[in-house]
Parts: C-alpha cells; sequence; structure tokens
C-alpha cells in the first residue's frame, strides 16, 4: 500500500512556528501511521496533535492532518496510531478539540507517513536547535525538512539572473543561524531523514560541535543542496554508509581548525565544495575519517595544510591545491580563476568562465542531476556544488538582468 506525505508549514504565523516544533509534532511511528477515508465532520475542528479516540475498535490515535475545513466538510483522516486497529464505521473524537468524524472506509486507503515539513518564508531564520530522533521510520515513511517555494536562496531573483554568491545569504532565504556555543544545529538521530535547500550558519564556538552532526551508522540520510558555514571545526559531521551529503556547500570559517568535514565509516559527499577561504588560517585537514573508507566524488577540497587525517578515502575526479594528491584528486591552484572570490565575509564559490572544475567531474544522474541552486547539470557535471550555466544561457541572464535594472530606471 503506497505511502502518503504530510506537509505542513513551518515559521512565523504557522501552525508549527520552529522545524523543532514540527519535528515534536510527527508520528511517534511513520510505518504504522494511517490515512483513512471519514465523513460526518462535526462539532470542531480537530487540534494539531491531539489524541484521538475511534469508539467501536477501542484504537487511539494521534491526530496528524485532515483535509477538512471545519465541521461537516472533509474526506480523509490521517493519524499515528497508538494502538489496536481503526474499523469502518468507527467514531473519532478529539480528546482536546471534541470534533469527530466518522470512518468510511474497511481498510486504511494509505499506510505510511512522510511527514515533511516546509519553511514557509524566506524571512523565517531560526535560531533554535533541531534535534531529529525517536521515530520508527523506513524508506518509504519518514521525516523531511524542506523548504516552501520562494523561501530557498535557491528562489531568490538573484540566482535566475546568475548574480546570486555563492554563500549563506540570510537576507534572501530561510535558514538556521545559530550563535550559541557548544550546541549542534542539526542533529539527525533517526534513519531516513532528508534535508534540503537549507541554510545553516554558525556564529558561536564551541570546538568541535558541527553545523550539521548525523552519528548513526547506515540510517540512509540524504542532504541535498544546503549550505553549512561555521567558525568551529568539523562543519559537518557523518558516519556510515548510505549517509550521504551531495550538491552542499560546506565553508569553515574558523582560523586554524582541525577539520572541515569528518566524513566517518564510508559516508558519502558527492558533487559537494568544502573549503576555507584564503584569508582564514587553513585547518589542519580538510577531510576527517575512520571506521572505513568515506566515498568522495565531484567535490571540491580546497585550503588545508592536509587532504585528509586517518582512514584515506575513495576519491573519483575530485580537485585539491596540495602537491601530490592521491588517485582520483587533481592538483589545481586556488585563486580567483577557480572561484569567483575566495576572500571571508565576501567569498563567492561559484565558478568563472575558465575555471578548471567546468565539465571535470563524473556524470552522475543519481545524485546530481542538479546542483545547489536546483539547476539541472546537463550532459556534463562540474566539480562542486555549483554547475556554472552553458555561455549562452549566462548571456541571456545578463540580457534580462539589464533590461530590468533600465526598466527600474524609469
Amino acid at each position: 500500500m503506497a505511502s502518503f506525505t504530510t506537509v505542513k508549514k513551518i515559521g512565523s504565523g504557522c501552525v508549527f512556528t520552529t522545524p523543532q516544533s514540527h519535528e515534536d509534532g510527527a508520528p511517534a511511528n511513520h510505518v504504522t501511521a494511517e490515512l483513512s477515508a471519514a465523513g460526518t465532520f462535526a462539532v470542531a475542528s480537530f487540534v494539531q496533535g491531539e489524541t484521538l479516540n475511534f469508539s467501536g475498535s477501542g484504537a487511539v490515535g494521534k491526530f496528524l492532518d485532515t483535509d477538512s475545513t471545519g465541521p461537516g466538510t472533509g474526506s480523509t483522516i490521517s493519524y499515528g496510531l497508538v494502538s489496536g486497529n481503526v474499523t469502518n464505521g468507527n467514531t473519532v473524537t478529539g480528546a482536546t478539540s471534541g470534533a469527530t468524524c466518522v470512518i468510511s472506509g474497511s481498510t486504511p486507503s494509505f499506510v505510511k507517513c512522510v511527514w515533511r515539513g516546509e519553511i514557509n518564508a524566506s524571512s523565517d531564520v531560526f535560531t533554535a536547535v533541531l534535534a531529529v530522533s525517536g521515530g520508527t521510520t523506513d524508506i518509504a515513511a519518514y521525516y523531511e525538512l524542506t523548504t516552501a517555494t520562494g523561501a530557498a536562496l535557491k528562489d531568490h531573483a538573484d540566482v535566475a539572473a546568475n548574480t546570486m554568491p555563492l554563500r549563506i545569504d540570510l537576507t534572501k532565504g530561510c535558514g538556521i543561524d545559530h550563535s550559541a556555543a557548544y550546541t549542534i544545529p542539526i542533529t539527525n538521530n533517526q534513519a531516513y531523514s532528508r534535508f534540503s535547500y537549507l541554510q545553516v550558519k554558525t556564529t558561536g564556538g564551541g570546538g568541535g560541535a558541527p553545523a550539521f552532526y548525523q552519528q548513526l551508522a547506515n540510517v540512509v540520510l540524504d542532504v541535498h543542496a544546503c549550505l553549512f558555514e561555521s567558525v568551529r571545526t568539523n562543519v559537518v559531521d557523518l558516519y556510515g554508509t548510505n549517509n550521504i551529503m551531495r550538491n552542499s556547500l560546506i565553508v569553515c570559517r574558523g582560523a586554524s581548525k582541525n577539520l572541515t568535514a569528518n566524513v566517518r565509516n564510508s559516508a558519502r559527499l558527492i558533487n559537494c565544495t568544502a573549503v576555507t577561504p584564503s584569508d582564514i588560517a587553513k585547518p589542519t585537514n580538510i577531510l576527517g575519517g575512520a571506521y572505513g573508507a568515506a566515498s568522495i566524488k565531484n567535490t571540491a577540497l580546497f585550503w588545508g595544510t592536509g587532504l585528509y587525517t586517518s582512514t584515506a578515502p575513495t576519491f573519483t575526479t575530485c580537485a585539491n591545491d596540495n602537491g601530490s594528491p592521491p588517485s582520483g584528486v587533481s592538483q589545481v591552484t586556488y585563486d580567483t580563476s577557480l572561484f569567483e572570490n575566495i576572500s571571508d565575509g565576501t567569498h563567492d564559490f561559484r565558478l568563472p568562465a575558465g575555471s578548471a572544475l567546468i565539465g571535470a567531474g563524473t556524470v552522475d544522474n543519481t545524485y546530481a542531476l542538479t546542483d545547489i541552486f536546483g539547476r539541472t547539470r546537463g550532459a556534463t557535471n562540474d566539480i562542486g556544488c555549483w554547475q556554472r550555466p552553458p555561455a549562452a544561457a549566462v548571456a541571456r541572464m545578463k540580457m534580462v538582468r539589464q533590461a530590468v535594472n533600465r526598466a527600474s530606471t524609469h
């Protein structure tokens, strides 16, 4: 039976005001969550997260969603099943709201819930931490945090005009801006979680506390098209086979740190850019790793005294500025012929025309069909998270931008 997706907005004025409140509202067991046909909605509207009592069968659930907008309307109700089994004709009563409806099918229409949170607006910037844990999940029933249409940095007009610098800019897209020391903005300890199109920034000290931390091995984590910047060592920390970070930017903005990214126990980086600005003292190593070789593919790795420590990763078409690189890594000079700007604060890790990273990657139609801004990569892969548009497309973007500028002055 197919899974169902429950989409909830997160941010100012929404039912869920923070990513953590949305995660707390998820079903405890995504795998046994159900969506059932229902009718005869009456009395009131159900309240998010309230206990549901199913008279007749004695089942108990947690309210997730309904297409009902009030008493007397609606055709489905979804719930996390806490105990028992729901049967046809059960009257459902909300323990808090007193709202009711009647189940009108002998079996659920769908089983297994994807609990998706979408940050609602580009102005939504959160300072509180997010910890994802405790849910029962599988490949078709999981937690997801992403952005609503128009909320992400990729949706800003400057991206379409090809004038958006590749760095975190929380004035142009939603994200997490975390200044508390020794705390981690996003920790994932739950299998199959997905994160995409987020900006995550840490400005508070705290040693090895990363901006994104995933500790459990082999949980099929997927992090796609996110931007991470931190003044700490280990900007991101991944652990375990099947845990993937792809098409993402990882920037260390702290001087003389130990690592830029810790990628351990066979975790994978695919089409990522992991760098430190050139006017910041280099980290000791760009990559850390232990307990099994990481897999690093089509990834730009720049400005570290060493490339990696501990277990040697398996590299495929990567680039680095250290001498005598290992197999799978090309030595490339780290300067503004490679990236648009490599100075801290004004850094811009897009690729200028003629960059040695253009077209130098291996085509990956599984994990890198699109880049960090959601644009199709096409028949070639650039090394790194950002794909330079073809010359003709860049010219068209400039013409459009010039036309817009002229119109705004008249």
